[in-house]
């Protein structure tokens, strides 16, 4: 009984003693630096539709890009964060058909064409990605109000060699 005790003890001081070496950060924190981190990653665009979620400390990578290296970009940059103790990469690879690519290019100049539809244009984040599958386009992001997502959608629908037009943009609050 008295090893037992002694050796209860000796756990005891042994786990109190041991520190984390990093900081477990809350759920939000860490969605504010995983989005902050994703608009650093060399070689996303407007063509490149990167979403997540955070369970904890994993997180869940979803959304579509046009590169194998850009998968795996994105999910060592997550990776990195302080805090992210684990990464499950749900991000689907576009084809990338030349008659597919047509369509990407024909799209963007359609939809960023217009400086009254998108006035901040192409930065790191852009308002409106543009995906595209198989001559499927799919709007992704936020415009300002309901005139904008309906001009975003007849400006990629006008678009030849187009199959189909999905408009996911949301409107800002």
């Amino acid at each position: 009984m008295r090893t037992m005790k002694v050796s209860l003890l000796a756990v005891f001081f042994f786990l109190s003693s041991v520190r984390p070496v990093a900081q477990v950060r809350e759920t939000p924190e860490l969605e504010n630096l995983v989005r902050q981190d994703l608009r650093t990653v060399p070689g996303l665009s407007v063509f490149d539709n990167v979403t997540f979620k955070v369970y904890g400390l994993t997180v869940i990578l979803e959304g579509q890009v046009t590169s194998p290296a850009l998968k795996n970009a994105v999910e060592g940059t997550v990776r990195q964060i302080n805090g992210v103790d684990g990464v499950n990469n749900f991000i689907e690879l576009l084809p990338m058909t030349p008659s597919d690519q047509d369509v990407r290019m024909a799209t963007l100049r359609a939809v960023y064409g217009d400086p009254n539809l998108t006035p901040d244009s192409l930065g790191p984040d852009p308002p409106i990605h543009i995906v595209v599958r198989n001559g499927n386009v799919m709007l992704e992001g936020r415009v300002r109000n309901i005139v904008e997502r309906s001009d975003a959608y007849a400006r990629a629908a006008s678009v030849p060699g187009v199959a189909g037009v999905t408009n996911e943009l949301q409107t800002a609050p």
